[in-house]
């Protein structure tokens, strides 16, 4: 197993308009105390490289800590080609608040109802986002935000919850439409030009998903068929000129979801041979679908993974798991690596996990979760946002 450090770490926390952030350079190993700094420890992060050699090619990461104060938790879930980053946030009031950050500078979206939740799911350039909003009564809408404006994005039966999941540089939102907030799905829907319509089921499925869409109007999801004995099954699709496809999948899956697409048309989302639902956040193996052909990512060390994004490079990023240890641990992977666990990272007493990557742009730059177990005062235990971007 090789290791490589970082030598740069940014804190970033929104306790002012127009903060800047604190950037902190040392020599590895040695710890850096910053007064005034609500979280001061020097990051190292630890890039493992199980069984694939070339670790040494990693570039160093700058990492930047993304904490919004008062927040329960903290995730970052997506980031735009320029590096700008969508954060979301659990208050202590266990609400959802979707913001904005670019370098150093916070913006918290808005809502039509100021007591509403929000949640941030796509940042496209230009101050272009998609997501949506969930009422008092858990009644939820898909929006895209503009600036500093919302727009809701309307054309669903009354009664109905829209929940927008992607969006391409066209405008273009793809997502699902329920009965509900925390109903499951029933069918994948597509707005466009101020019109929504639903996108074909596979033959005999009764649900559908979208997740994502690219330039090229190629949107990535899943929905379900019937299997052999009658049972309803979910699988990878995409959607294609208005048609539906079923993706590959490896013999005796029972389950799975395509998550993204690149402009290339390179889909990622994992697949699981297991039955019991409530298994599978552990269970399975990401999944690459490409030219026809579906490969598995495996990672040694780990009882399975799922793949949140890819980039136009064929990168891929999503989370890996320890089943025994109940760990979920961050991963990356390329053709020339293969699948690399980004690790963790230390501050005197201090772990630091990074249990999920959600996304990654073409610039390589990476954003996701990590939780700290923190005995160290000024550290809070819990989850933070991150941003890791390639050193020059």
């Amino acid at each position: 197993m090789q290791r490589i450090s970082s030598r740069l770490f940014a804190l970033s926390t929104p306790r002012g308009a127009g903060q800047k952030r604190r950037l902190l350079r040392a020599p590895l190993g040695v710890v850096v105390l910053a007064a005034g700094l609500a979280l001061p420890y020097l990051v190292v992060l630890g890039l493992r490289a199980e069984s694939h050699g070339g670790a040494s090619r990693l570039a160093h990461y700058r990492i930047d800590i993304l904490d919004v104060p008062g927040a329960y938790s903290t995730n970052a879930s997506t980031v735009s080609t320029s590096g700008a980053v969508g954060v979301n946030i659990i208050s202590d009031a266990a609400r959802r608040r979707g913001w904005l950050w670019n370098r150093g500078v916070w913006q918290e979206l808005p809502a039509q109802d100021s007591g509403a939740s929000t949640v941030l799911v796509r940042l496209c350039d230009g101050g272009r986002a998609a997501g949506y909003v969930v009422d008092h009564a858990y009644n939820a809408a898909a929006v895209v935000w503009e600036g500093s404006r919302v727009r809701q994005l309307d054309g669903l039966p009354a009664g109905q919850s829209g929940t927008a999941r992607d969006m391409n540089k066209s405008g273009v939102v793809v997502g699902y439409r329920s009965l509900g907030y925390s109903s499951p799905p029933s069918r994948a829907v597509l707005w466009q030009g101020g019109s929504v319509r639903d996108l074909p089921l596979l033959p005999g499925g009764r649900e559908s998903g979208a997740c994502a869409i690219n330039g090229h109007g190629e949107i990535a999801g899943w929905a379900d068929a019937r299997d052999p004995g009658g049972k309803l099954q979910q699988h990878a699709v995409v959607w294609i000129d208005g048609k539906i496809h079923r993706l590959p999948e490896p013999p005796g899956t029972k389950y799975s979801v395509a998550r993204a697409i690149n402009e290339q048309g390179m889909v990622v989302g994992w697949v699981t041979n297991r039955q019991d639902l409530g298994k599978q956040w552990c269970a399975g193996n990401a999944c690459v679908w490409e030219r026809g052909r579906c490969t598995e990512i495996r990672i040694s060390g780990t009882t399975g993974s799922k793949a949140f994004a890819v980039n136009n490079r064929g990168e891929v990023v999503g989370t890996a798991f320890i089943e025994e240890a109940g760990e979920r641990l961050a991963f990356l992977w390329t053709r020339e690596l293969g699948g690399v666990i980004l690790g963790h990272w230390w501050h005197h007493l201090v772990r630091f996990e990074l249990s999920t990557a959600n996304d990654i742009n073409d610039r390589g730059q990476i954003v996701g979760a990590a939780f700290a177990d923190s005995p160290w005062p000024g550290v809070k235990e819990g989850t933070y946002g991150y941003l890791l971007t390639p050193a020059p």
